[in-house]
């Protein structure tokens, strides 16, 4: 199946996370998932609304990302 990925940061916190998800094909696909993993991020920092920088994102990869990312 095709993968997503994003990566988050917030660098105040100097927070880093991959991310990825499976079935990742569509454009609407692939804002549920930023959104689920700007939600995770936000969960993690302890920071609801903060601003995150969304960075590196794909969608309708072939292969998985790897095991450095975070499955979401």
């Amino acid at each position: 199946m095709p993968w997503g990925r994003v990566t988050i940061t917030y660098p105040p916190t100097n927070y880093l996370q991959y991310y990825k998800r499976n079935h990742v094909i569509t454009d609407q696909e692939c804002q549920a998932m930023v959104a689920a993993a700007v939600a995770d991020a936000e969960a993690r920092i302890n920071i609801f609304g903060a601003i995150v920088v969304k960075s590196n994102i794909a969608q309708d990869l072939e292969a998985d990302p790897g095991p450095m990312y975070r499955v979401i």
